[in-house]
C-alpha cells in the first residue's frame, strides 16, 4: 500500500478520536483526511475498515489494539 495508507493507519492508531471516526465513517473520513488514494486503494481500505469494525465490535480489544493488530 501507499505512504498515504501508512499515514492514515498510523494516525488511527495514535489518535483515538480519529480512529473511531475512521471506523464509524470510513469513506468520509478517508476523503476528509487530505491524503490521496487511488480508487482501488480507497475501495480496499474501506472494505478492510468495515471488516475491522466488525472484529472490533465483537472483541474485547481497545480501538488502538484492533487497528494495530491489523498490521497492514
Amino acid at each position: 500500500m501507499s505512504a498515504s495508507y501508512e499515514r492514515i493507519m498510523g494516525r488511527a492508531v495514535i489518535d483515538q478520536a480519529f480512529g473511531a471516526k475512521l471506523l464509524a465513517e470510513p469513506e468520509a473520513t478517508i476523503k476528509g483526511s487530505g491524503l490521496e488514494f487511488t480508487d482501488e486503494e480507497m475501495a480496499t481500505l474501506t472494505a478492510k475498515l468495515v471488516a475491522r469494525k466488525a472484529t472490533f465490535e465483537s472483541s474485547k480489544l481497545t480501538l488502538q489494539e484492533a487497528l494495530a493488530a491489523w498490521g497492514a
